[in-house]
Formats: C-alpha cells, sequence, structure tokens
C-alpha cells in the first residue's frame, strides 16, 4: 500500500523498480521540515482538552527537541542572504554609525546569534575592531528555558551578550527590558533579526 500511495501523489514512478519522481526527490530532500508538524504531535494527541477544556497550550505541548532541528534547516536555507546583509552593515570602516547590539526575539538555544556574532567577528573589518567597539548579542524569549539556553550557549562561545524576556506580541516591555535589565538607552543602536517560525501566538 505505501507504493500505491506515494505513486498516487507523484512520489515515485516507474513499474517494478520504482524512481523518485522530480516532486519526490525535492520531498526526500526537505524531509527535516515535516519535523515541524511532527513536533506538534503532543498538542494534536490532546487536541479534545485543548478545544473543549479550559487548558493553557504551553510550550509542554511541542517537542521542542524535533521543532529546533527543523528550525536549524530553516536557518541554513537563509544563511547565505543573512551573510550578505550581516556584510552590508558590518564590513565597513563607519564604526560609530553601526549596531552597538543584535537582538533575536524568539532566540532559541541561542544558535543563530553564536553564528552571526562568529560571522561578524571573523569576516568582517567591525570584527576586527571588536575590541574598541564590541558587538553586544541580546537574546530575547518568552520562554524561560530557552533563555537559559541561549545564556549557555554564548558563554560556552565567550560571546558578549544579555538574555531577556521578550514577547513578539509586546514590543514595548521589550523596550523597556533593554533600558532596565540591558542598560540601553538609545534603542536605536540595536538591530533586530528574527527566523519567523512562531507557535502558541495567542489571536489579539
Amino acid at each position: 500500500w505505501c507504493v500505491e500511495v506515494l505513486s498516487f501523489f507523484h512520489i515515485i514512478e516507474g513499474d517494478g523498480s520504482q524512481r523518485l519522481t522530480m516532486s519526490g526527490q525535492f520531498v526526500f530532500s526537505h524531509l527535516v521540515l515535516f519535523g515541524l508538524v511532527e513536533s506538534y504531535r503532543p498538542l494534536l494527541a490532546d487536541l479534545h482538552r485543548v478545544l473543549y477544556e479550559d487548558v493553557l497550550v504551553d510550550e509542554l505541548r511541542v517537542d521542542r527537541a524535533m521543532y529546533l532541528q527543523a528550525r536549524e534547516f530553516f536557518h541554513q536555507q537563509c544563511l547565505p542572504a543573512l551573510e550578505s546583509t550581516l556584510s552590508d552593515i558590518f564590513d565597513r570602516n563607519d564604526f560609530e554609525s553601526q549596531p552597538q547590539y543584535l537582538c533575536q526575539i524568539g532566540c532559541g538555544d541561542g544558535a543563530l546569534l553564536l553564528h552571526i556574532y562568529s560571522y561578524v567577528r571573523d569576516r568582517t573589518v567591525r570584527g576586527k575592531n571588536l575590541d574598541r567597539f564590541p558587538l553586544t548579542m541580546i537574546g530575547a524569549d518568552s520562554n524561560a528555558a530557552l533563555r537559559i539556553e541561549t545564556g549557555i550557549t554564548l558563554s560556552k562561545a565567550h560571546v558578549p551578550h544579555k538574555v531577556v524576556f521578550g514577547d513578539i506580541g509586546d514590543p514595548s516591555a521589550l523596550v523597556q527590558a533593554f533600558k532596565k535589565d540591558c542598560g540601553i538607552d538609545d534603542v536605536s543602536s540595536i538591530l533586530h533579526v528574527r527566523s519567523f517560525l512562531d507557535h502558541a501566538r495567542p489571536f489579539v
């Protein structure tokens, strides 16, 4: 029955010795993307309670390990464009006008912040002048466990950083966190990056 299903969806073709179609090759090269769907299995398995009982849909209903693995795949696809933009900003000599901070809201485990810092440090002009013009990474997330992970990731790599509570749905509170918890008065000195893989967002 598996062969019949795959043939029906034009994933494989041929009689006897099946081979992948062009669509099949694409699907198999992107299998990790299905991890995003699979990561919500705990939520779907408890869907009746979510729909009909007064329960809180929290992070425990997402398989975080699988979710982060799939998200990393997305990051890898976007890195060339991101690195090109980083070069436009940091591979120049006008250090005074460049960002002093870089914040990722929804920072996850801090892997993208680490990659960005490493790229700026190793492959841009600004990176050769971080002693005079430091760049501090800011990990912002509404999930306490992920804020801890981000701190560990950046600390192990000796990356200057701050970690704060941040909710994409409450930007004014994030500005206050920059000022209170990070000591940043000029929030225009912060460059923001965002990977746009959201879940559990309230409809407002």
